[in-house]
């Protein structure tokens, strides 16, 4: 897909969501993409086929994380991205909340190194990445705001360490998660179509 036809799908796609993105937030949303499809032919960041990008990818790595932004809100919050992976959906969501202080954690080297890459080349501020487990990190904000996590086996065992670091007045988001994964770990869980028809978000509040 050429620079064009990605930025007339970005542009035309958002506004079915009544989604309206600045020329600058269109500018990052490609040059992520572009470094995505890039990164990808050398290592594995998605199992999702990027060449040539179908309706079903461009949705999953792009659209629903603009859908999603519309459920955090634009403040200075700590924010935690569980199991970052390709940078989907932490990217596209912190392009669209920059003011937010964003940390990625990403078990493997060569993803997390990506994210690194995609911090530098985007020039996105207040943006970290830990190469770590999620089971072995401690993070330096015991308190966050916001949690999202999309790759991730979501078990109790995760719920109640994500429960540790959440602060009372947070929100868990999860995508394509079913409500009965989550036990009775979390107060609330409510489901919201991102795409409708297509995909749906888990909202949940301790």
């Amino acid at each position: 897909m050429n620079v064009v036809e990605f930025r007339r799908r970005l542009i035309d796609r958002s506004s079915s969501l009544h989604a309206t993105l600045a020329t600058s937030q269109v500018d990052l949303l490609q040059a992520y993409f572009e470094l995505l499809v890039r990164w990808n032919r050398r290592i594995n960041l998605t199992a999702l086929p990027l060449e040539p990008l179908g309706d079903e990818t461009f949705d999953r790595l792009i659209l629903e994380p603009i859908a999603a932004a519309a459920y955090v809100p634009p403040t200075k919050l700590t924010w935690f991205d569980l199991g970052s992976g390709g940078g989907s959906p932490a990217v596209p969501m912190r392009v669209l909340r920059p003011e937010s202080r964003l940390t990625m954690v990403e078990a493997r080297g060569k993803k997390a190194a990506f994210l690194r890459e995609v911090t530098r080349v985007l020039d996105l501020s207040n943006v970290d990445v830990v190469n770590t487990r999620v089971e072995d990190w401690s993070p330096a904000r015991h308190s966050a705001e916001l949690v999202t996590a999309r790759a991730l086996r979501i078990n109790t065992q995760l719920l109640l360490l994500v429960r540790t670091f959440l602060s009372a007045h947070g929100q868990l988001l999860l995508f394509g998660i079913n409500p009965a994964a989550l036990s009775n770990t979390f107060r609330e869980a409510r489901k919201v179509d991102l795409v409708p028809g297509v995909s749906t978000l888990l909202i949940c509040s301790p």
